[in-house]
């Protein structure tokens, strides 16, 4: 449950006590005499005392000689009474009882009715015919507007009571509102969000010296694609309404609250003090850890990045999606473009947020939906396209992968096929190693494999916004646009005959070797493969040279080009690259890092200044080095040892 705290003085705090108290007795008062009714309904109801409780004397008494409507009335108040006791509604029960009861009245008046004139008929007997008749009569068609529990009266008391004490209230707040000269903010319950913060630093009345001012440049941060951005109106007016309420009593997130507390707060210098917390919040912070927040902060707006826990960087995050930090959308989604890219590879774990918040906010401002198909650039990740780029042992890539584009329902086999093939290991196994040998068949004779396989298109979609940010504000559901990878008629067509291919060495006839039924069926045109491709992997030399079949000829070779700008992991382009060169090639920033060691060496803190001249930082920065050049040189360019950096490599292999 959410804490509610009352901002208000001493006296008032107390006031509100003592009013929580008295509902609370009042609503026990009701409880006790709801249970004793019940206790009472169940011990002597047959007696129908309940029904003299009630100020129903006649039904008490009919129920005294009935013995409780023969146990039926005194089983129906007894489930009645328990109802009340919940709290729930029992109309249903009533109707029901009503019925019943009518039913058993004339069936008990008739039995009588049917003993007159027989020898067996008694005083007793009209006595019971009697009863009977009050009972339909007075019980079940006079008063049917209510039966067993009626207690529209016993809340009247309370209710007056709960009005008096609201009145004295009503009185107390306004007298606060004089003292307080219009402050709203004094008279209002605050309703923290969330889950409960286990930190008992006071952070809202933190007695911390900060600086106060403007700590960075905007111009210097928001980015030349997003300047013209501009913050949704009902964003702000969200947010207005929150710091700054029209009504006595409103709950608003506390998050906002203390993000706009410390917007334009900084320090100039502090330690750095370990933080790590789940879905991390400003109010989770002590004092240490806001020293370190608000210096690290100022820093990174002013392009120096320092070394942090993942969870500021979270908490800084929130903040930019809120607009609580800055209120302009575009230094805020340019913020967090660059916060990404500045600690994406220290802690990769932000690729599984930030890049879809960046997303939400550009959506949410209208971003997509003004681009026109040329203005698109950001085409989807396609797991089977980057890996038929960059693998090189394309037989070997996984049925699961492949199958994000192929489907052997929509290949030419039958049902009766489909059923035979569905979960087949052997299968599955041959059609991931045939379909990567005919990839590597098109790309070893110059054939674009992307261009010839996949079409790129444009996909327009709706989904909400920020459902992993805990915040209290609504946002709208959001539009989004990109490219993304679909398989050609090209690709399925191949893919149908591979899947034909696959089968037949899956489930070949009897007594026939599974080579020589393909090549036969090969040879009575069942597959529409290349023959170079066919010929190497189904007949040996021989056979190809004595055969009567025409081996097409290849097509004119054109040179192998990969439009690698539709390829958006940065990763994947590395892989590329390193599978295509030989030897080192270095960028300039790259080469001007490593001529400042001396015999290999390099003095770390020197190291540091230079990154943060560029805009990096120095771990990051020699982690990437590190990976993006080891297939190369199998093993690392750069070292750290103590208060040393340590230089693997010759000039030579750079130059």
């Amino acid at each position: 449950m959410p804490r509610i705290l009352a901002r208000t003085s001493l006296g008032n705090t107390a006031i509100l006590d003592i009013y929580d108290i008295i509902k609370l007795m009042c609503i026990g008062v009701e409880m006790m005499t709801a249970i004793t009714r019940l206790i009472i309904t169940i011990f002597l109801g047959w007696l129908g005392i309940h029904k003299f409780i009630d100020k129903k004397p006649l039904q008490g008494i009919l129920y005294i000689f009935t013995f409780g409507l023969f146990a039926f009335g005194w089983i129906i108040d007894i489930v009645a009474a328990i109802q009340f006791c919940m709290k729930k509604r029992i109309d249903k029960i009533e109707n029901t009882s009503k019925v019943l009861g009518i039913i058993f009245s004339i069936l008990l008046f008739i039995g009588c009715l049917s003993s007159i004139g027989e020898e067996d008929f008694s005083s007793l007997t009209f006595i019971y015919m009697l009863i009977a008749g009050i009972a339909i009569i007075k019980i079940f068609i006079i008063d049917n507007k209510s039966h067993c529990l009626s207690y529209s009266n016993l809340n009247i008391t309370h209710k007056k009571v709960f009005n008096q004490i609201d009145d004295l209230f009503n009185k107390i707040n306004t007298q606060n509102k004089e003292k307080n000269h219009a402050d709203t903010n004094n008279s209002k319950v605050k309703l923290s969000i969330g889950r409960k913060s286990n930190n008992d630093y006071d952070i809202m009345n933190t007695k911390l010296k900060y600086q106060t001012g403007k700590f960075y440049e905007e111009k210097n941060i928001i980015l030349e694609k997003y300047k013209n951005l501009n913050t949704p109106n009902y964003i702000l007016i969200q947010i207005r309404e929150q710091l700054y309420p029209t009504k006595n009593i409103y709950f608003i997130d506390e998050e906002i609250e203390l993000s706009n507390k410390f917007k334009d707060k900084y320090l100039d210098y502090a330690n750095f003090y370990p933080f790590n917390s789940y879905w991390a919040q400003i109010k989770d912070l002590n004092e240490h850890q806001l020293k370190w927040y608000l210096y690290w902060r100022k820093e990174f707006l002013n392009n120096n990045i320092l070394d942090t826990d993942i969870s500021y960087i979270f908490i800084f995050a929130y903040e930019l999606i809120c607009y609580t930090f800055n209120s302009n959308a575009s230094f805020n989604i340019s913020a967090l473009e660059k916060l990404y890219n500045s600690y994406k590879n220290l802690f990769p774990k932000l690729e599984d947020y930030l890049p879809e918040w960046i997303d939400d906010m550009l959506s949410e401002v209208g971003y997509f939906y003004n681009l026109s198909d040329k203005d698109i650039f950001q085409t989807e990740e396609d797991l089977l396209v980057n890996t038929l780029i960059t693998s090189q042992e394309l037989d070997k890539i996984s049925i699961n992968t492949w199958k994000k584009h192929y489907n052997e329902r929509k290949t030419e086999l039958t049902n009766k096929q489909l059923n035979l093939v569905y979960g087949n290991q052997k299968f599955n196994n041959r059609i991931k190693k045939y379909a990567g040998l005919l990839a590597k068949y098109y790309i070893d004779n110059n054939v674009d494999i992307v261009e010839k396989w996949f079409d790129i298109k444009t996909v327009t979609e709706k989904r909400r916004l920020f459902d992993s940010v805990p915040s209290t504000l609504q946002r709208m559901e959001g539009t989004f646009k990109y490219k993304r990878y679909f398989s050609s008629n090209t690709f399925e067509y191949d893919m149908n005959q591979i899947t034909k291919l696959c089968y037949d060495l899956t489930f070949p006839q009897k007594s026939v070797n599974e080579n020589d039924y393909v090549v036969a069926n090969y040879l009575d045109g069942k597959y529409d493969l290349p023959d170079e491709f066919f010929y190497t992997y189904f007949k040996n030399k021989k056979d190809k040279k004595n055969s009567n079949f025409d081996v097409k000829e290849t097509e004119e070779k054109k040179e192998f080009k990969i439009d690698m700008s539709v390829v958006k992991n940065s990763n994947t382009k590395i892989e590329y690259i390193l599978n295509k060169q030989e030897k080192l090639n270095l960028s300039l920033d790259e080469k001007d890092f490593i001529n400042k060691f001396h015999n290999g060496i390099l003095n770390k803190a020197e190291a540091q200044q230079y990154c943060i001249k560029k805009g990096k930082m120095l771990n990051a920065y020699i982690t990437e080095l590190n990976e993006k050049y080891f297939n190369l040189i199998h093993k690392e360019i750069i070292s750290i040892e103590d208060d040393k950096i340590k230089l693997n490599i010759n000039q030579e292999e750079f130059e």
